[in-house]
């Protein structure tokens, strides 16, 4: 059995893919179980009901963008949700990121572990935390050319076969 974990969250931007993904590799290898970290109050919450994945809930940690209270309490909320990640990460395979504020800390906790870290970025521009996690990571994929990533590879973004269906359908 391989434990693959997704990891993303906060806008279905992150999740579908993530789950298009993870249904994909399901299909291709029976032997594959996903677990997948996102936060509890994300759109991944209402959108991993019924798939039979296991959810890892994190800490949502946004990283501060101006100097404030947030500032102050970002370095104690980022190492719990590093811990969190850490518990979820350290028997798994791999971990498969998506971006989102649950990204950063699941990307050091892999790191740190061991696991294989591939990375998607579905947006023209590549977020913050996938920016950090192509750093290490052992494959990056974006979706659009010229997103800022000089070492990433341009696959297009996962599709649910609902969606794929419907345009074969119409052709």
């Amino acid at each position: 059995m391989k434990r693959i974990i997704l990891v993303g969250g906060g806008t279905a931007g992150h999740v579908e893919p993530a789950l298009a993904l993870g249904r994909y590799l399901t299909k291709k290898d029976s032997d594959i179980v996903l677990e997948f970290i996102g936060t509890k109050s994300g759109v991944e919450v209402e959108l991993l009901a019924d798939t039979g994945i296991i959810f890892h809930p994190i800490l949502k940690v946004p990283f501060p963008r101006k100097i404030n209270l947030q500032t102050i309490v970002w370095p104690v909320k980022f190492k719990v949700a590093f811990w969190q990640s850490f518990k979820a990460i350290r028997k798994s395979d791999a971990v498969v990121g998506f971006g989102g504020y649950v990204a950063a800390p699941a990307y050091i906790a892999a790191l740190l572990t061991g696991k294989p870290i591939v990375i998607h970025d579905q947006n023209a521009k590549v977020g913050l935390a996938n920016k950090l996690g192509a750093k290490f990571a052992q494959e990056v994929a974006v979706a659009y050319p010229n997103s800022g990533l000089k070492e990433a590879r341009v696959v297009g973004n996962p599709l649910r076969a609902q969606i794929v269906k419907a345009a074969n359908q119409s052709d």
